[in-house]
């Protein structure tokens, strides 16, 4: 299986705190939210819709299956 990135070379940084705090502004949501609330947000429905841990480990670029 390949799986490929929504956003490439997309990565923690402050700046893309800032866009996405844009991005969630910008849709009406009033929520503080942060790149890593994200990831953990992406991950948690991805199991809670019956992705396998292995694969959701992969997705989120986990080396270590324990990682995730």
């Amino acid at each position: 299986m390949h799986l490929k990135a929504i956003f490439q070379d997309l990565s923690y940084s402050a700046q893309n705190n800032t866009l996405l705090r844009d991005w969630v502004k910008a849709a009406g949501i009033t929520k503080y939210v942060t790149f890593h609330g994200f990831r953990h947000t992406y991950a948690t429905l991805q199991l809670s819709h019956g992705t396998d841990i292995y694969t959701v480990s992969k997705l989120l670029g986990h080396r270590e299956l324990k990682t995730t």
